[in-house]
Formats: C-alpha cells, structure tokens, sequence
C-alpha cells in the first residue's frame, strides 16, 4: 500500500521497505575529471538540517567535512532501506549514464 508514498531520510530511516527509490538530485554530481568518482556540491543541497550551526565545531573546514559525512551518511542509509530492491535515479546525466553502465556490465 505503499507505493505512492514519498518520504525523506527523516521518514524513512530505521524503516525497513519493500523497494526504495532514491533520487540523487543536482548535488550529486559525477567528478569530470575523476569518472569513476562522484562529487558533492554542498551549495546545492537542499536538506537545510546538516546545514545547522554546532557549538562544538569551531573550524569551518572541520563543518564543511561534517556537512559532507552527513550527506552522505544519508544516501547510504536510504540504500540499505530496500528489501527487495531499489530503483535508483540520477539527476546528473554522466553519473545516470555511469550507473546504467555499471548495471548493465553486472548482469
């Protein structure tokens, strides 16, 4: 009954799902110079909650690495929600093209 339903980290995380899709939106990017690397435009993320001041942080080289950890703690952790599977989107065409051609070349 699920299907339609659309959910965020926050909605989903310790929830264990039939399938997952999971979209990676234009902050992730496939590294033009590395192509078998991704990259992360933090100035493109949407999720204003890893963005949050903390006390305990006063480098702002050491937040940014904080803010980039949680991101992508966040896509590994909606990775594993699928039980069955996962449909997996990339707003970036190399990296979509990338994904197509590594799941064509394991089959």
């Amino acid at each position: 009954d699920t299907i339609n339903e659309v959910g965020s980290i926050y909605t989903v995380q310790g929830f264990d799902l039939n399938y997952i899709g999971i979209i990676l939106g234009p902050s992730v990017e496939l590294d033009r110079h590395h192509p078998d690397k991704i990259k992360i435009d933090l100035t493109k993320v949407t999720d204003r909650e890893i963005f949050k001041r903390r006390d305990d942080i006063k480098s702002k080289i050491e937040f940014e690495q904080v803010k980039l950890d949680l991101f992508l703690n966040s896509i590994n952790v909606l990775m594993k929600r699928g039980r069955y599977g996962m449909y997996l989107y990339a707003h970036d065409a190399g990296l979509r093209q990338t994904l197509l051609n590594l799941q064509k070349n394991s089959l």
